[in-house]
């Protein structure tokens, strides 16, 4: 062996051979091509296993979705130019969600580089990737130096879970990747000396105390978990938490699966499409602690100043930002680590118990019993179409008690599955709520199937957004894998329409057949692909073809038969003061408005006056 190379390895087979270890990811989703040629023949030899889709967003959106079904952090690879280009809508959805993902793009040699001259290109397929996702990323670094590697990748795959998560972009040029190191002389990373290793911290002295205090001396108390308790790794000690607190409970759409919805203590998901019951209790609360949430719009509302107006809120974030939004009046704000203080709480209440007052548990669930989230089959047996709310709960009915469900992320699928969709204990269910962009559902059923070693997944898309990466049917039938796409068909872009029936007289633009968009019939696009397909067309046939599709054991088309009319309520509308002006109503107070008498029975707090 020639003494040169003794001792040395490609750059491509060193981070090819770190990135399980560094991730605890196993596989690398990308689609090939020259730009990555080294990171393609040697992610081919390693153990990082190569998986291949059509597209580069695809192969993006199937490394977030397996990140988050592992709590790991994903990889994506992508060649120069338009493969990096292609992986942005993935970026921002990991950027948004506070998701891990590792994405390492293929560049031209440095020899061929723009940046010593101020060009716009140079090499062939060149494109300065790194600038411009700099600002959707934790660490973004293009490696010109070949000596860099092992910092680089250690630095940006710790930044990736460090403090609140995020996406991490590595840019090699070929040469880089080509070039041979000595992994022993590399130099790495230290977060000790970087001042990087206080990212997480505890609860501050005192502040345990000062929670259950508070706790204990509210009359309506409320715990809001949101998908820091998932990051943190702190599932499992926040179910143990509610042994010990008989507090109600809620959670977020982007945290939906972390408390099981049979869970007595829990009480929804308050947002602006509701359920009406999880608006009103939040609503009506003294006291809340929200460990781990943003607090985002869709939360609290769109008149942000009404939400929880009568209430302390305790915010726990490692992000302070969130807490500085316009108009959102927390109380106290903590910069603290969700599962330290979770795992605090339950060691100060080892030998206690907290319970909420037993008039307020009561209300909390005189709430759900009345405003249910879905109708029953005999309110909607004779209706011509199905109705989404009524499908979604028995699809919840009906899926595994450890069922893999990655939500699609925008329109009609997204909106009723965050209201009505009912989690069991050992499921994941999840969906790209920040981006909340087209096209998520099928890479992420990809992405979340494989994680679990081509484990059944269940995803749920709508008509319009199906078109949208819809090459990926190809590869769930290559592999295959198990994937049930439940598509909701309501004629394409109904929340388009919506809005512009609303605010616009219905003048509709780029949103039906006679506007310039119309779908394809799926039947067809199944048989194309070699894909099962079934057609539940009526409420009355929802539960027996949903049973039939998930007995099925390869990929299946479910196409659903929505009213392409049908207006998705309860949701938040706006009021008009007596001066004309225009204000969004609270979040207690949703469309369909109910009776005055009746929704002043429901307050504790003092209702707005318009």
């Amino acid at each position: 062996m020639n003494s040169d190379t003794a001792d040395t390895v490609k750059v491509s087979d060193y981070l090819c051979g770190r990135i399980p270890e560094l991730t605890g990811s196993h596989h690398a989703f990308l689609l090939s091509g020259g730009g990555m040629m080294h990171l393609l023949d040697s992610v081919g030899r390693s153990p990082l296993q190569p998986f291949a889709l059509h597209h580069e967003q695809a192969a993006g959106i199937a490394a977030y979705a397996y990140g988050r079904t592992l709590n790991t952090t994903g990889v994506c690879f992508a060649t120069s130019g338009p493969g990096a280009t292609n992986v942005l809508t993935a970026v921002a959805g990991a950027w948004s969600d506070s998701v891990p993902l590792l994405v390492v793009s293929g560049q031209v040699s440095t020899l061929f580089s723009q940046r010593p001259y101020g060009l716009r290109q140079r090499g062939f397929q060149e494109f300065n990737i790194v600038d411009v996702v700099a600002p959707t990323t934790k660490y973004a670094r293009y490696i010109e130096r070949a000596a860099d590697v092992r910092y680089e990748l250690e630095k940006a795959c710790y930044l990736a879970r460090a403090g609140r998560p995020g996406p991490v972009w590595l840019d090699i040029p070929l040469d880089i990747q080509a070039a041979r190191v000595d992994p022993k002389t590399l130099r790495g990373f230290d977060p000790v000396a970087e001042d990087l290793d206080t990212l997480n911290p505890p609860p501050p002295t005192g502040f345990v105390d000062s929670v259950l205090d508070k706790l204990r001396s509210a009359k309506r108390p409320l715990i809001v978990l949101g998908h820091g308790i998932w990051l943190s790794g702190a599932q499992d000690d926040a179910r143990r938490l509610l042994e010990r607190l008989r507090v109600p409970v809620q959670s977020t759409w982007n945290a939906m699966d972390v408390v099981p919805d049979d869970h007595p203590l829990y009480f929804g998901r308050a947002n602006a499409y509701g359920p009406r019951f999880a608006n009103f209790i939040i609503q009506n609360a003294d006291y809340i602690l929200s460990i781990g949430a943003r607090l985002g719009v869709q939360h609290t509302g769109y008149n942000v100043e009404a939400f929880a107006r009568e209430a302390f809120l305790d915010m726990v974030e490692l992000d302070e930002a969130e807490a500085t939004k316009p108009f959102l009046g927390v109380d106290r704000f903590t910069r603290c680590d969700a599962a330290a203080l979770i795992q605090a709480l339950n060691r100060a209440l080892s030998d206690d118990r907290v319970a909420a007052p037993t008039e307020w548990l009561a209300y909390c669930q005189r709430m759900r019993r009345q405003y249910p989230a879905a109708p029953t089959l005999a309110q909607v047996r004779d209706e011509p179409y199905v109705d989404p709310y009524y499908f979604v709960d028995q699809l919840s009915e009906l899926a595994p008690d450890d069922a893999l469900v990655p939500l699609g992320s925008s329109g009609t699928s997204f909106t009723v599955s965050g209201q009505a969709f009912r989690c069991k204990a050992r499921q994941r269910v999840f969906h790209a709520k920040g981006m909340a962009a087209m096209g998520f559902g099928m890479p992420s059923a990809i992405g979340a199937s494989v994680a679990l070693g081509k484990k059944m997944a269940i995803t749920l898309v709508g008509d319009g957004g199906f078109q949208l990466n819809i090459q990926e049917l190809q590869t769930m039938v290559h592999h295959p894998l198990p994937i049930k796409i439940f598509v909701i068909n309501n004629n394409g872009y109904h929340a388009i329409r919506v809005t512009q029936e609303g605010y616009f007289k219905s003048h509709y633009v780029a949103s039906t057949a006679d506007t310039g968009v119309s779908l394809p019939e799926l039947s067809r696009i199944a048989h194309a692909y070699g894909l099962a397909y079934r057609r539940i067309s009526n409420n009355a046939e929802v539960s027996e073809h949903i049973a039939a599709a998930l007995s099925h054991p390869g990929p299946e088309i479910i196409e659903v038969m929505v009213d392409p009319a049908k207006h998705l309520m309860p949701k938040l509308g706006s009021a008009i003061r007596p001066d004309g002006t225009m204000v969004s109503r609270p979040l207690e107070d949703l469309l369909p408005l109910l009776d005055r008498d009746e929704f002043r029975a429901n307050l504790f707090i003092q209702p707005l006056e318009w």
